[in-house]
């Protein structure tokens, strides 16, 4: 009898691979102590390009290494004032104990009730000082932020993860060119993401990155498509193969196909495996029809809207809803 192991077998959702340079990147822009100051990381790419899996993955190796992680998103829909800030400081709040957030927010609770109502018992009558006109009350708010997380990153490093800024408000983007352009001490990582295909930037954050380009703390990087080798590797792993499982010429298709894509090369493979494209046995992947009828890069993005087209609404609801929350 044939030994089952001798042959890939399917695997669950696709593993992480290549972006070698890219984390390598971030990994020097993490400030290890507080005298190196705060740094900001805008990371832009098209949409599926895999942004928001690089981001996660960074996220899970710095918080395995005791860095501190708080995470914040933007809605496609629902644009709420800071609305990815939100979040990232209520994790933070979340993640001390009660007696060191009364020790650190101390005299700024009255600025950050705007974004933190829970901390209201502990501002007091702080909260009246509040009644000022409003570009003194945004820089005190600001400046309450950036005292927050350089305090808190006394203790630690501190990451601070903003997605799809695209979707941003403008008191978002305000705060996030606050922290770029103030001079503050605090061992703090801000790592923001979004679409930087051009339909997909509203000028609001257009002027926001022009503006932030004059800023020495800002770093600027774009996340291309996986090479064919990379588009390769997902596949092998994906069969939970090896570096001699053989995949002929699929990984040059698929990778001509979607443009090395990340979100189009996993739909793609998918699309494959439920139409009988592809099988695996005998340590090898091969195609099962001809190259020229898998279609076009254009008829790739079809094949993906077919797919989710078949499947329950309620999947279909929640895909749509992942890829427009980044998803990648």
């Amino acid at each position: 009898m044939d030994d089952p192991s001798a042959s890939p077998r399917i695997a669950a959702p696709f593993p992480f691979v290549g972006r070698a340079v890219e984390l390598e990147v971030l990994r020097t822009l993490v400030p290890r102590a507080d005298g190196e100051g705060a740094r900001v990381v805008l990371l832009g790419g098209e949409p599926g390009a895999g942004k928001s899996r690089l981001a996660r993955e960074f996220s899970a190796e710095l918080a395995s290494n005791g860095v501190l992680v708080l995470y914040g998103q933007c809605d496609a829909v629902v644009h709420t004032p800071f609305g990815p800030f939100v979040p990232a400081l209520e994790q933070l709040m979340r993640a001390i104990d009660p007696a060191e957030r009364r020790a650190i927010v101390g005299k700024s609770a009255g600025q950050l009730t705007r974004l933190l109502p829970e901390l209201a018992l502990e501002a007091g009558d702080a909260t009246a000082a509040l009644n000022v006109d409003p570009d003194t009350e945004r820089h005190r708010l600001h400046t309450a932020v950036t005292d927050l997380l350089g305090e808190i990153s006394q203790g630690r490093p501190v990451l601070v993860v903003l997605e799809d800024i695209h979707w941003a408000d403008a008191s978002t983007l305000l705060l996030l060119r606050h922290l770029a352009r103030t001079s503050w001490t605090g061992a703090v990582l801000v790592f923001a993401t979004f679409r930087d295909t051009e339909p997909d930037v509203p000028e609001l954050l257009s002027q926001t990155l022009a503006d932030l380009r004059r800023s020495d703390d800002v770093v600027r990087l774009r996340l291309g498509g996986l090479s064919r080798d990379e588009v390769g590797e997902l596949v092998r792993r994906a069969v939970e193969g090896d570096a001699e499982t053989d995949l002929g010429e699929l990984a040059g298709t698929i990778s001509d196909l979607t443009g090395g894509n990340a979100f189009l090369v996993g739909e793609l493979w998918r699309a494959l495996l439920e139409t009988g494209a592809v099988e695996v046995e005998d340590r090898a992947v091969k195609l099962t029809r001809p190259v020229a009828r898998l279609g076009t890069p254009e008829s790739v993005r079809e094949v993906v809207s077919e797919r989710l087209a078949r499947l329950a609404p309620a999947t279909t609801t929640l895909l749509e809803l992942s890829a427009a929350a980044g998803a990648e």
